[in-house]
């Protein structure tokens, strides 16, 4: 399914395509300090176990957040550096994705002990987030987590041969030249460039036309 990828500033995005690589974060890494911390547990006891189980989990896994639109303008405010930055969108086996499901409350359900060790119990707490966060739209796609990056520190996942990068929208203040990104694209000829401007009648963002780039983009693939 077709996903998009918000990097924040737009050499994020230029960096990634450099270097093949997507931004994992951690749950303590996230904008949600809820994250992880859907249920509701009354416990004392049960909350120090859960929050245990918490790290453990933070420790190796790592998240890479989509989302199934680029067209929400509060999508570009907060994670595309106020519409400057760059979105990359990729089709991505659903069978690999965690859809979030967001609810008004905390899950009533406390878990015991060995609940925490089953599958079932991380998919329903990373896949799990408050109603107002719902206008993300989001998917995740969780993996182990490798070495950080040695300049960074961050976590990275290279580009895998079923995720395939095939659209980038540059956000309607980006000041990036979109010639800049034809070099960085050379090994993805079949992707659609495009540019995010606001809508004329909506408080929605639609495609601003670039005919003569792709038409160039076609010129140069023959």
């Amino acid at each position: 399914m077709r996903l998009y990828k918000f990097t924040g500033r737009a050499e994020f995005a230029l960096s990634a395509l450099e270097r093949k690589r997507l931004k994992m974060g951690t749950v303590d890494d996230l904008n949600d300090p809820f994250e992880f911390r859907a249920y509701r547990i009354e416990c004392r006891e049960e909350r120090r176990e859960f929050e245990k189980h918490r790290k453990t989990f933070g420790a190796k896994a790592g998240i890479i957040s989509f989302s199934a639109s680029w067209h929400n303008p509060l999508l570009w405010g907060h994670y595309g550096d106020n519409h400057r930055g760059i979105c990359l969108g990729f089709e991505v086996p659903e069978a690999a994705l965690i859809k979030v499901n967001y609810v008004k409350e905390r899950i009533s359900a406390t878990p015991s002990y060995k609940a925490m060790e089953s599958m079932r119990y991380p998919v329903e707490l990373v896949g799990t987030k408050f109603d107002h966060w719902r206008y993300e739209e989001e998917y995740r796609l969780v993996s182990r987590l490798g070495p950080r990056d040695p300049v960074s520190g961050l976590y990275f996942a290279p580009f895998q041969p079923d995720i395939c990068l095939t659209e980038i929208v540059f956000g309607a203040s980006c000041q990036v030249p979109l010639d800049d990104v034809e070099e960085l694209t050379a090994d993805f000829p079949d992707i659609s460039i495009k540019k995010a401007r606001l809508a004329f009648t909506t408080f929605g963002l639609t495609e601003q036309k670039l005919a003569s780039h792709q038409q160039k983009r076609r010129n140069r693939r023959k």
